[in-house]
């Protein structure tokens, strides 16, 4: 994947602990503040987080694909704990608008702050979080594209964790208004939870699915500590799997 490329500058200018983002950039200053100033195009990944205590603060503005790629990105072992992404207008027309990967079991990224985001256009998933601990995700507006055809299906997920625990996802809006062929399954998601550790809290979000299931919860046995899914709007063929 191409990465750190946009129509605007490629580094913004410090400012103390804050940084003035005009294009895409690796954030890789601990405990900075990164404000994006004006609307970016990015032609491959674009924001790459590699310090922990960074927040990205998105300050209303759109965060614009090419219809691939990853919008905001944590790259296998690199450091991003305590991560703060919020206040993103929009953050469109990528394969997955915010992506944190995992290179091991080791490897998991605590106290990840993803708040008042929106997100559309997406062509795969809006928030793939690999790996992560007492995190919150919070107040985001999702509303996917197409998704992905993958063996004879079509995949989406608005929030995809996998291999996480001691998580709140709370206040999110979440459309999938997925227009699908009847000759194609689909396999489709609000918010999925895979092989998930557990004391994972999924309240007071708002999921609407023309296609497949609001919440599923996939889940080795020996690794739950319980689970809380309460005051949930939920409007789906099915609502909640387990």
């Amino acid at each position: 994947l191409a990465t750190n490329t946009s129509t605007g500058n490629l580094f913004g200018k410090a400012v103390g602990d804050v940084v003035q983002v005009t294009g895409c950039q690796l954030l890789n200053n601990p405990g900075a503040t990164y404000i994006v100033q004006n609307n970016i195009v990015a032609t491959g990944i674009c924001f790459e987080i590699t310090a922990n205590d960074v927040t990205l603060d998105g300050n209303g503005k759109t965060l614009t694909g090419s219809g691939n790629s990853i919008g905001i990105f944590k790259r296998g072992n690199n450091l991003a704990n305590n991560a703060v992404i919020k206040n993103f207008f929009n953050i469109n027309l990528f394969d997955k608008a915010i992506y944190f990967d995992s290179a091991s079991t080791t490897d998991v990224t605590q106290g990840l702050t993803i708040d008042n985001n929106g997100i559309a256009d997406v062509s795969w998933r809006g928030m793939d979080l690999y790996r992560v601990g007492n995190s919150t995700i919070t107040n985001n507006r999702i509303t996917p594209g197409q998704g992905r055809e993958a063996g004879g299906y079509i995949r989406h997920e608005g929030i995809w964790l996998q291999n996480s625990g001691d998580n709140t996802i709370s206040g999110n809006t979440l459309s999938l208004q997925d227009t699908v062929l009847t000759s194609q399954g689909v396999d489709i998601h609000g918010i999925l939870m895979y092989s998930d550790y557990g004391n994972t809290i999924i309240t007071s979000n708002d999921i609407q699915l023309v296609h497949g299931t609001a919440i599923a919860y996939y889940i080795a046995e020996a690794k739950t500590r319980g689970i809380g899914i309460t005051g949930n709007t939920i409007r789906a063929p099915v609502g909640i799997s387990f």
